[in-house]
């Protein structure tokens, strides 16, 4: 599903520490994550950026994962690509 046709993401029943940590603090930043409705560990970030809270994770579809890890790392890459 297209990142514009997703609902924002929210906090799920059963979500992990981590997940509820990262929806809070991109809604704090401003940021408007969206949520896979069949993938309870992915928040997208922009259109082909994801993010994996419980593993700190960061992907742009179709290469691989970043070095860089965690929310704070996820917000540096939207900035230096203008997302934000």
């Amino acid at each position: 599903m297209k990142f514009n046709k997703m609902l924002p993401a929210e906090v799920r029943e059963g979500d992990d520490p981590e997940m509820i940590a990262a929806i809070d603090r991109l809604i704090r930043e401003g940021i408007t994550a969206r949520r896979p409705h069949n993938n309870r560990h992915q928040l997208k970030v922009g259109p082909t950026l994801s993010y994996y809270p419980t593993t700190r994770r960061i992907v742009t579809d179709g290469e691989p994962a970043w070095k860089e890890t965690g929310i704070d790392a996820v917000i540096a890459i939207m900035l230096d690509r203008g997302l934000l």
